[in-house]
């Protein structure tokens, strides 16, 4: 009789370890997506702007961390809001503490004579983690132009300032009063280094701060060390750095004000690129960890294809761990996450070069050449050999994608240093 109590014990702590284990509120069961301010229900995409497309994401828990707010609106939001041209919200109330909930989320179309504000929907689900955060079951879109909208909130306005860098309590004066000389404003991230060459530029320029989530550079012409520390304002989303002079000692007296500056010199920041060039990041859209562009990465049947009809003509660059340029060799159908993959006919450009070329459309029905069916004009610029951007324009039909790197994910069981061939054991 014991031996069957401990055993019933057992089963039951077993069953409640698996119930645990499923709970999407558990960091291990659902996708943290961080940053995402441009989700805000009150950011409007700007003319040109790349919209944001939720057609590719997998289907699964996902929770969202953003100086924006963290949840999907519970009304209607109109066209271009949220950073994309359909905004899609949540038709309903969100769940009370530790309920799940089933959801509908509506896609704004402002062409419809039906119900404008809900006029597509997705089945999806929200479950409340103990009061402290909402994690969200989502699908992915049946069209481009659609995104989930996430938080309210947006940047401070240039020249002002918040604790996060985000309204609310955004108001002018704080940090460094009266010596902001200039506050650009890059929605795609601003390193330290882009924003030092900019304070190189401005011979006014003392210091400068990145902050906002790294996506604003404001040149100051004052450093923070004070004797009147109420000047300032703990920005934790803040890095304050001052101008040090090629050849010359720091510039500020010795005193004891502590200063929370780091020093940049001249010597490591002199600026790379001109302001407009397109390898300035200011200059080209990054597009990060695209590697289902991988020559090698097959589509998978029924998987959505990856569709370039929607981008914006413009520069970019790549960033993904199956590599960063154009395949330059023909590829063969269903390959680059896509069904007819796009390859440059050409080389790629030595250093510092700019090149004009062609990208090839692969067609298997073609009565032509099928690697060249379709050809789109692009260009090619060399940034002193650490990247490569490129000038590309929307394609002229779906299911057509620009093919990018060659390595994939490494089998199961396997893993490398990032995860992707080669090297995995």
């Amino acid at each position: 009789m014991n031996r069957h109590f401990a055993v019933c014990v057992m089963l039951v702590a077993w069953s409640k370890s698996i119930a645990g284990e499923l709970d999407p509120c558990d960091p291990s069961n659902h996708v943290l997506r961080k940053g995402e301010w441009r989700r805000s229900v009150n950011y409007t995409k700007e003319s040109g702007e790349a919209a944001i497309c939720d057609r590719y994401m997998d289907e699964g828990w996902y929770r969202f961390d953003s100086p924006a707010g963290n949840d999907i609106p519970t009304y209607c939001v109109l066209p271009n809001h949220c950073g994309t041209t359909w905004p899609i919200w949540m038709n309903g109330s969100l769940p009370t503490k530790n309920q799940e909930i089933d959801a509908i989320a509506c896609v704004y179309n402002l062409f419809t004579i039906e119900d404008p504000c809900c006029y597509k929907t997705y089945n999806i689900k929200v479950k409340n983690c103990n009061d402290e955060f909402n994690v969200y079951y989502l699908v992915a879109t049946d069209g481009c132009s659609q995104a989930y909208c996430v938080g309210t909130e947006v940047n401070c306005p240039l020249g002002e300032y918040s604790n996060n860098g985000f309204t609310p309590g955004c108001g002018p004066g704080k940090y460094l009063p009266d010596h902001v000389l200039k506050a650009k404003l890059q929605p795609g991230g601003i390193s330290k280094i882009e924003c030092a060459a900019e304070c190189l530029r401005n011979d006014l320029c003392v210091s400068f701060n990145v902050r906002s989530d790294n996506t604003v550079c404001e040149l100051n012409s004052a450093e923070d060390v004070t004797y009147d520390r109420r000047l300032l304002v703990d920005d934790a989303a803040s890095q304050h750095y001052t101008k040090v002079l090629r050849g010359s000692a720091d510039v500020r007296a010795s005193t004891d004000v502590p200063s929370t500056s780091g020093e940049i010199s001249t010597d490591s920041l002199t600026p790379e690129f001109g302001p407009d060039d397109p390898c300035n990041s200011s200059n080209h859209v990054l597009r990060k960890d695209e590697w289902r562009r991988s020559v090698n990465y097959t589509k998978a049947s029924g998987e959505a294809a990856i569709c370039d009809r929607y981008i914006d003509d413009g520069w970019y660059r790549f960033d993904s761990p199956a590599g960063n340029d154009m395949s330059t060799s023909c590829v063969l159908p269903n390959h680059c996450g896509t069904t007819w993959p796009i390859w440059m006919n050409g080389t790629l450009p030595t250093r510092s070069q700019e090149i004009n070329a062609k990208a090839c459309v692969y067609n298997l029905f073609s009565s032509k050449d099928q690697c060249c069916d379709r050809s789109y004009d692009i260009k090619v610029k060399n940034c002193i050999d650490k990247f490569n951007v490129y000038y590309l324009v929307g394609t002229d039909g779906c299911s057509q994608a620009y093919c990018v790197g060659t390595e994939v994910p490494c089998s199961p069981g396997e893993n490398s240093t990032t995860g992707f061939t080669p090297g995995c054991v």
